[in-house]
């Protein structure tokens, strides 16, 4: 259910993403390498860890480094578990703890030139961030600077038909803004918002920092 590609520039790169594939098109050729050498195109694919099926995928940027999220829901969940042909969509509260949000970042030589990798980030690495993740924009704030006493969360936002409660007997289409905690691996619903709300058309709004620079006029 991957429905949008990503795409970044970082150190020289055009980086695109898209489900579990990726692809690096140099812009600055290391010296000495010529078109057509396969330093200039690379391709990969990652492999799905069990148990997860990838929803959504962003690429940001944090702290120099080049960072792709992949926004699952655990086959193992209730949330998923009772889905079927007859029941094709599940309940609201099963799906705010269903989620799971996974980082890779990317990891290349100095010089650009060695075989790239995406490598698993542990999610104790990023207790003093929050991660916004969507489109147009992914992005990724120091914890203080949005008022987090700590951090380790990623924000993000889905819509999908979904049952308000178990008794209910029809779905209704949803948008929710969920967040999820790298620290306890565990995700919740945070706000469900108005009617016609749809994620693809919701944007993360970057917060002015706390020192924000003034500027005088002297005539």
């Amino acid at each position: 259910m991957v429905d949008r590609r990503c795409f970044s520039y970082h150190n020289g790169n055009i980086v695109g993403c898209h489900g579990r594939w990726w692809s690096i098109l140099s812009v600055q050729k290391p010296q000495g390498t010529d078109i057509g050498s396969g330093r200039d195109y690379v391709t990969g694919t990652m492999n799905v860890e069990p148990s997860k099926m990838i929803q959504s995928g962003d690429v940001l940027e944090s702290r120099g480094e080049l960072l792709w999220a992949w926004v699952q829901i655990k086959t193992n969940s209730s949330y998923h578990q009772d889905l079927s042909e007859e029941q094709p969509y599940g309940c609201l509260g099963s799906l705010a703890v269903a989620w799971l949000v996974t980082i890779y970042a990317l990891q290349e030589d100095a010089d650009g030139v060695a075989e790239r990798r995406w490598v698993k980030r542990d999610g104790k690495s990023l207790t003093d961030r929050v991660l916004f993740l969507g489109r147009p924009h992914s992005f990724a704030v120091d914890a203080a600077q949005v008022g987090f006493s700590t951090g380790g969360f990623a924000y993000f936002v889905n819509t999908r038909n979904l049952y308000a409660g178990v008794w209910s007997r029809w779905p209704l289409n949803r948008c929710c803004v969920y967040r999820y905690s790298f620290l306890e691996d565990e995700s919740e619903l945070v706000q469900e918002l108005p009617p016609r709300w749809n994620h693809k058309a919701c944007m993360w709004i970057t917060p002015q920092p706390a020192i924000a620079t003034r500027y005088y006029l002297n005539f």
